[in-house]
């Protein structure tokens, strides 16, 4: 730990060398700025030329990098009357290479995002720079479309309800802003066009992230998804909710762990199989038969059919995983009930608490797990809004309290956070040694945050070191990556 200490304090961190690194690359654009500042429109707007014939010939992005960045430089001075500083340069460095850039508010990252853009543009492949909603990217790309067609490149937008012919001209262009909303249903709707010809997209290339902890974290818990006609789904779903009533679970072979090599009889299989630690359902061979005999048809598996078999999961997931008042509330007419109202109480919420400075995820977490604990009627939400309420005014006094005072009621929290442990498979070790850690640190550490921190970082680790990368979602890479970088800071000093 002496060691580490001692050559970070000779040589730096890795950023440190890495920006130590950059500041070079800086000092050689600044070197050529009076060059390029004496270059006529024309001379420099044909930069962009001869950089793609250069870049035909053999040579890198990395190797035009100084010149195109000094190019952009100078442009964005003379067309928006804007100079990108020192600090600009090197996030525009910083995002070419692949990584993050942070900057508040005000510190130009629209004009900083320019140089980047412009370098990757070169290729001819595209560049896509992804924002959060509609006004920023129109406001964006009419900011910068007029330095960008002066140094001889097109822009397009992509914005909500445009046609398809417009659609594709946008895309065509050399740089294209838009939201992930619509980059994300444009790639779903292009991988279910009938000919390649109906395309909209083209060969994905470079893309730049504008609030990316928003749009790869808070806006990825919302799905994308495209649905058909409503009638035709309502009538699908309403077939298959009979056809999931006829059909039996396979409770015996769910209890066989290693099915490869079991003999399994075929008088103890049934139709489908459920994993509610993981929230899945599985048809099984049989239940496929059953299903094709239901329905009169010969393969559900075939092209024309291939849709049915979600509707056919979605019926099986709500008789087994979903259960009535818990998970949904319906009327005796099977209609979901005042929707408009908790929506539009959870909406003020979002927009009260934003005031405050709460996160709007917030919301989203309190009013589905207030619902998973019973609560049903606005009294819940009133009754939680009072006791916070009182919180506030008795929190100085509960801080009186001694901790051996209120220490019992951390055995009733354990029972009910080991209530969970049955559900772990213990057979897989990749998921056995992190709940064990989990589990054995939360006492030996005094700290919850501690167990959950272990647990998901030997987690992370196990699963890499056994090729099972693929399995860890971004959000534990993220949380795990926090507490590595906590432990860290903490360690260090």
């Amino acid at each position: 730990m002496l060691v580490d200490k001692i050559t970070k304090k000779l040589f730096g961190t890795q950023d440190e060398r890495e920006v130590k690194k950059m500041r070079k690359i800086v000092d050689k654009i600044n070197a050529i700025e009076p060059q390029f500042q004496n270059y006529t429109d024309g001379e420099l707007s044909a930069k962009t030329a001869e950089f793609k014939e250069r870049l035909e010939k053999g040579e890198t992005l990395d190797d035009i990098l100084v010149e195109a960045f000094a190019t952009v430089r100078e442009a964005a001075r003379r067309i928006l009357g804007m100079r990108a500083y020192d600090v600009q340069l090197i996030g525009g460095m910083i995002l070419h290479s692949g990584n993050i850039a942070e900057m508040k508010t005000g510190e130009g990252k629209t004009l900083m995002s320019t140089m980047p853009i412009y370098l990757n543009a070169l290729t001819g492949k595209g560049v896509h720079v992804v924002t959060v909603n509609d006004y920023l990217a129109k406001r964006d790309r009419d900011l910068m479309s007029e330095m960008f067609e002066f140094l001889g490149l097109t822009s397009g937008v992509i914005v909500a309800n445009i046609p398809n012919d417009a659609r594709k001209r946008a895309y065509d262009a050399d740089i294209t802003y838009g939201t992930n909303n619509e980059f994300g249903f444009d790639y779903l709707r292009d991988n279910m066009v009938g000919a390649l010809e109906e395309k909209v997209q083209r060969k994905h290339n470079f893309a730049i992230v504008d609030e990316i902890d928003s749009i790869l974290i808070d806006e990825a818990r919302t799905p994308l998804i495209i649905s058909g006609a409503a009638e035709e789904t309502t009538e699908w779903y309403n077939t298959f909710a009979e056809v999931a009533k006829r059909l039996k679970r396979s409770y015996k072979t769910e209890e066989i762990k290693d099915k490869k090599n079991t003999v399994i009889p075929d008088e103890d299989w049934e139709d489908y199989e459920v994993d509610e630690k993981s929230h899945t359902v599985t048809i099984t061979d049989k239940g496929i038969r059953n299903v094709e005999k239901m329905l009169k048809i010969d393969n559900l598996y075939s092209p024309e059919y291939v849709e049915l078999t979600h509707f056919l999961t979605q019926a099986l997931k709500a008789k087994e995983l979903f259960k009535l008042d818990r998970d949904y509330i319906i009327n005796e007419k099977g209609e979901v009930i005042r929707m408009k109202e908790a929506l539009m109480s959870d909406a003020i919420s979002t927009a009260t608490g934003a005031l405050v400075g709460t996160s709007t995820v917030t919301t989203l977490v309190e009013s589905s797990s207030g619902i998973a604990a019973g609560g049903r009627t606005g009294l819940t939400a009133l009754t939680t809004a009072l006791m916070f309420l009182a919180s506030i005014i008795f929190a100085p006094i509960v801080t009186i309290i001694p901790n051996a005072a209120t220490s019992p009621a951390l055995i009733f929290v354990g029972v009910l956070m080991l209530s969970n442990v049955k559900d772990i498979d213990f057979s897989d070790i990749t998921d056995a040694v992190p709940a064990f850690c989990t589990i054995v640190f939360m006492p030996f550490t005094y700290s919850i945050a501690n167990g959950i921190a272990l647990g998901l970082i030997t987690y992370c680790i196990l699963k890499i070191f056994t090729g099972q990368g693929e399995k860890i979602k971004a959000l534990t890479w993220v949380v795990s990556i926090i507490f590595i970088l906590r432990y860290a800071f903490i360690t260090l000093g």
